[in-house]
């Protein structure tokens, strides 16, 4: 049987997680909007540039602040402990449903998208200098590739502020993967986990009890030799569970849905798979200090 915590610590872990994923977002939406439409908007013609950025824009402004919208939320979930709490404040379905009002932008999009494809298509054989421009832009650092890499960067900072007991945790070979939560059992049963998966380790993590938004590291496992086994459902008496081995140590999780395991148990495979093939040894894993063990 589930062990659960309050019921606010899941929503906030997917909060969390949600917010995470905004931010990439809105990252890959600012290479379009910002810097590409910089770089040729003085040569791209007016047709494509209406179709490209009358609806574009919008969106990103949305998420913009849709973003804002979702890290009040989270820095309203909880005041300081002992203090009564807004029950308003720990729920994120209201702050969900503006998503309402941008649904229609996106339908204007798609319906837009393939003209918009072939006019830009059009506009680079026939305009040279927008084709030149276009190519430098790639070539700049802004392309994707650098901000897929900033974003990297910027996200071991804010972990390295976030996560509460482990050091050196930013490595410029090291790529964070993916957040979210799962019971971990231990000694106690089933307690809900927030779970941070690397290039290179996975860490797991619960909530620290203080007003900030932070979390506590309980143990990390080393991607190289870790094996993520199936549970039997016949042999355990939770659902949707699986195994983790690595690093002389086994955990048993569970995840949420069947979905929801399918997708860590892929992601973990994928990631152990992707460490294999790294040669070298100049990661070096962060040393946890003054944890609590889980067993």
């Amino acid at each position: 049987m589930f062990f659960q915590r309050a019921p606010a610590d899941k929503s906030y872990c997917i909060t969390k997680e949600l917010l995470m994923t905004e931010r990439t977002f809105k990252k890959d939406l600012e290479v379009i909007t910002q810097s590409f439409q910089n770089a040729v908007n003085s040569v791209m013609p007016d047709y494509l540039s209406h179709l490209m950025f009358s609806t574009l824009c919008p969106i990103y402004n949305f998420h913009c602040n849709f973003i804002r919208n979702i890290e009040q939320r989270i820095i309203s979930w909880e005041g300081k402990y002992n203090t009564p709490v807004n029950p308003e404040s720990q729920k994120i379905g209201n702050v969900l449903l503006e998503l309402d009002t941008v649904l229609p932008i996106y339908r204007t999009y798609l319906d837009r998208l393939e003209e918009m494809l072939s006019e830009l298509e059009l506009t680079l054989k026939r305009n040279r200098e927008f084709e030149q421009l276009y190519k430098e832009f790639e070539a700049e650092k802004t392309s994707v590739f650098f901000c897929i890499f900033q974003d990297n960067l910027q996200k071991l900072i804010e972990l390295q502020r976030d996560l509460v007991g482990i050091d050196s945790l930013i490595h410029p070979d090291r790529e964070f993967i993916r957040e979210g939560c799962l019971q971990k059992f231990s000694r106690k049963g089933y307690q809900q986990r927030m779970f941070f998966l690397f290039s290179d380790m996975l860490i797991y993590t619960s909530r620290t009890a203080t007003s900030l938004l932070q979390f506590k590291v309980h143990g990390q496992l080393p991607l190289r030799g870790m094996m993520v086994e199936e549970s039997d459902i016949s042999k355990v008496a939770v659902a949707n569970s699986f195994t983790i081995y690595g690093g002389n140590k086994c955990i048993l999780v569970a995840a949420s849905s069947e979905e929801e395991k399918d997708k860590w148990i892929e992601d973990l495979n994928f990631s152990i798979s992707m460490a294999k093939k790294q040669t070298d040894d100049r990661l070096k894993y962060g040393s946890i200090r003054s944890t609590t063990s889980e067993y």
